[in-house]
C-alpha cells in the first residue's frame, strides 16, 4: 500500500511538473511570437500612417493581432505621435474596432473595466460621447482618469463638467481636474471666469487655485468680487489671484484687505503686495509689524525686505518701536542674510 501511495504521489508530482514547465514553455513561445508580430505590425502601421488615407490599408496590419497586442500596438505608437499622425492613428483605432471595445469597457458595471476603457481612450483618442460621462463616476480613480482625458478634449461642455465636479470631488480627482484645467490653459479662462462670477464659498476654492496658476486679466472681476467673500479661505485665494494679476484695481483691493479680520487674509494680502513690488505700501506694511499674529508680522517683515531701501528704512525705524513684537520682528529681518527666511513655527 505504501509503495502504491508513493508511486501515485510521484506520478502526480511528475504531472504537475510537466504542466508547469509546459505552460512556461508555451508562455515563452507565445511572447516571442507576439513580439515578432508586434514588431512587424509596428513597422507596417508606421508606414501606413504616412499615407493620406491610411484607413484603407489598416485591416491587414492589425487584423492578425490579438486584442492585447492590438492595444499595445496603438498605445506604443500613440505616445510618439502628434498632430495629423495622431489623428490618423485615432481613426485607425476606430476602424479596427479598438475604440468601440474601449467604449464598451467605459459602460461596464465594474469600475476597473471603466478605468481600463478610459485609460485606453486617453492614449488612443476618441470616446467623446462616453468618457465625459465618467466625470460623474462614483469611483474617484475613474473620475481622475476621465479628467486626464478631458485635458485633450477641451470643449465647453467638458470644461463645465470639470468645474461642476470639482466642488465635491475626492482629493485624487480634485488634483486631476485642476491639472486638466491648467493644461487646457487659455481655453478654460472664460468658463472659469463665468463660474467664479456665479459661485461663492467653498465650491470656488479649487477653481480659484487653478485661476491663480493661469493669472489671466479676464479673471480680475471675479477676483475683486471674491475678495469680499464670507469665507476667509476664499478671500485668501482671491488675494493670491489679485497678486498674480496686478494692476491699480488689484493693488487698491489688496490695500483694503490688510485690515481684514482674518490673519490668513492679512498675510496673503501683504504677501501679494510684496510680490508685486508695491513699495508705496511700505508704511502700511510697517504697521503690520505690530499685528497680534506672528505669521502676519513675519510676512510684513519679509515684504519690507522685498521693497529694498524703502522697506529697510522702515525696519530700522521699527527697532525703536514701543511695541516689542514690532521691534523683535524688525531685528530678525535686519539680521537675515540676503535671501534668507526667518524661523517658522507650526
Amino acid at each position: 500500500m505504501l509503495r502504491t501511495v508513493a508511486f501515485l504521489e510521484a506520478a502526480l508530482l511528475a504531472v504537475v511538473l510537466v504542466v508547469i514547465f509546459g505552460h512556461a514553455l508555451w508562455l515563452q513561445q507565445s511572447r516571442r511570437r507576439g513580439a515578432v508580430l508586434l514588431a512587424r505590425a509596428h513597422a507596417a502601421l508606421s508606414e501606413v500612417l504616412q499615407r493620406s488615407d491610411p484607413a484603407l490599408d489598416a485591416a491587414p496590419v492589425v487584423g492578425s493581432l490579438s486584442p492585447a497586442l492590438r492595444i499595445r500596438l496603438f498605445a506604443d505608437l500613440a505616445v510618439s505621435l502628434s498632430g495629423t499622425a495622431a489623428a490618423r492613428l485615432t481613426a485607425l483605432a476606430s476602424a479596427s474596432g479598438l475604440t468601440a471595445e474601449a467604449e464598451r469597457w467605459c459602460r461596464s458595471r465594474w469600475w476597473w473595466r471603466r478605468l481600463r476603457g478610459a485609460r485606453l481612450l486617453t492614449v488612443i483618442g476618441g470616446g467623446a460621447g462616453v468618457v465625459s460621462d465618467l466625470l460623474d463616476d462614483p469611483t474617484p480613480f475613474v473620475r481622475a482618469q476621465a479628467a486626464e482625458w478631458a485635458a485633450a478634449h477641451p470643449n465647453p461642455e467638458v470644461i463645465r463638467r470639470l468645474l461642476d465636479a470639482l466642488a465635491g470631488g475626492a482629493r485624487l480627482f480634485r488634483f486631476s481636474a485642476q491639472d486638466a484645467l491648467g493644461r487646457i490653459g487659455s481655453g478654460a479662462i472664460d468658463p472659469i471666469a463665468d463660474y467664479l462670477a456665479t459661485h461663492r464659498g467653498a465650491p470656488v476654492e479649487p477653481v480659484l487655485e487653478v485661476a491663480v496658476g493661469l493669472a489671466d486679466a479676464r479673471l480680475l472681476p471675479a477676483a475683486l468680487r471674491l475678495a469680499g467673500d464670507e469665507s476667509a479661505r476664499v478671500r485668501t485665494l482671491a488675494a493670491a489671484l489679485l497678486g498674480a494679476l496686478g494692476g491699480d484695481q488689484a493693488v487698491a483691493a489688496l490695500g483694503g484687505m490688510l485690515e481684514d479680520r482674518s490673519a490668513a487674509v492679512r498675510t496673503g494680502s501683504i504677501r501679494a503686495l510684496g510680490h508685486l513690488g508695491q513699495w508705496q505700501a511700505a508704511p502700511r506694511a510697517a504697521t503690520l509689524l505690530r499685528d497680534r499674529s506672528w505669521q502676519v508680522r513675519k510676512e510684513a517683515g519679509m515684504t519690507l525686505r522685498r521693497f529694498g531701501a524703502p522697506g529697510t528704512l522702515y525696519l530700522r525705524r521699527a527697532l525703536a518701536d514701543a511695541d516689542p513684537f514690532a521691534a523683535d520682528m524688525a531685528a530678525q529681518m535686519l539680521d537675515l542674510p540676503a535671501g534668507g527666511e526667518p524661523w517658522s513655527v507650526t
